[in-house]
């Protein structure tokens, strides 16, 4: 017969137990599972990079000249570095002003890369200058920008233009007819135009004139007088001598007609009659 305290003791014990492993399993941590995979999980990873501005780092300084009565293309060189690659300033984004006290003339971004080293290019930027454009000091803007469209610009050299001191005549020839005796005879195709073809203005137009001669007969350069408005009064020219034309400035794109008239002398022979030597117009 079992003894009921001792039975009681084990039903004691026995509930104490279950009692304590129920607290352990309510204190365990639960356990949660990433995915299928098990003990595996996967995240990613982005980077932002901030765009770098190119950078011109030379240019190269030019002294050149316009030509006479025209254009002329004038070339510059320059260099420019992205730490993005060279990739990110095509010729196409590359240009080069040049500015002369406001008159400005540009290569309209038709640059083109003559050479390649890391992350520099070396452009050639071709500018059209005028007859007419100043001399002296032009500054030079070599700029590129990137396809963040960031700018870069260096103005640190000059293109220095030089002076072309330049005329042109309408004419190789002045025709005139008349009869012996007669004053005041006008040319055919006067007046004789001088057109300023340089980049300089003129003070006066100075003129040369020769004897015309037939055979053995001559008509003197002295019968001959100019003057810069129609008008048969004007001033003797000499033989082989230069005469200043009075009102005879010559500013940078203008021109100046040259009004010739003649007196033929009375004791002259017929025949025609052409200059020894071609006439000669100077400018000062």
């Amino acid at each position: 017969m079992i003894n009921m305290d001792f039975a009681k003791t084990r039903v004691f014990i026995l509930t104490c137990t279950i009692m304590l492993i129920s607290l352990a399993l309510i204190s365990l941590p639960s356990i949660k599972y990433a995915s299928s995979l098990g003990n595996v999980s996967y995240f990613n990873v982005s980077l932002t990079l901030n765009n770098v501005p190119p950078v011109v780092t030379y240019v190269a300084p030019i002294t050149d000249s316009p030509s006479e009565g025209t254009t002329h293309l004038v070339m510059f060189t320059f260099n420019a570095s992205d730490n993005n690659g060279v990739g990110d300033i095509p010729a196409s984004n590359a240009n080069v002003n040049i500015n002369n006290s406001g008159t400005v003339r540009s290569s309209g971004y038709t640059c083109i890369v003559t050479g390649t080293s890391g992350t520099t290019n070396r452009y050639e930027c071709n500018v059209s200058v005028n007859y007419f454009d100043p001399a002296g000091k032009w500054t030079i803007n070599a700029s590129v920008y990137d396809g963040s469209a960031s700018r870069a610009e260096n103005l640190t050299q000059n293109l220095t233009l030089g002076t072309i001191y330049a005329i042109s005549l309408k004419t190789n020839s002045l025709t005139f007819s008349g009869s012996p005796g007669q004053s005041g005879v006008n040319a055919s195709n006067n007046p004789q135009i001088v057109n300023n073809t340089g980049n300089a203005a003129f003070n006066q137009i100075n003129l040369t004139a020769y004897n015309l001669a037939s055979g053995s007969n001559y008509v003197g350069a002295g019968n001959f007088t100019v003057n810069t408005s129609d008008n048969a009064v004007g001033q003797a020219l000499a033989n082989n001598t230069a005469v200043t034309v009075l009102a005879s400035n010559l500013s940078i794109l203008s021109t100046r007609g040259l009004y010739v008239y003649l007196n033929i002398p009375s004791a002259v022979a017929n025949g025609t009659y052409t200059s020894v030597n071609s006439w000669v117009v100077t400018m000062s």
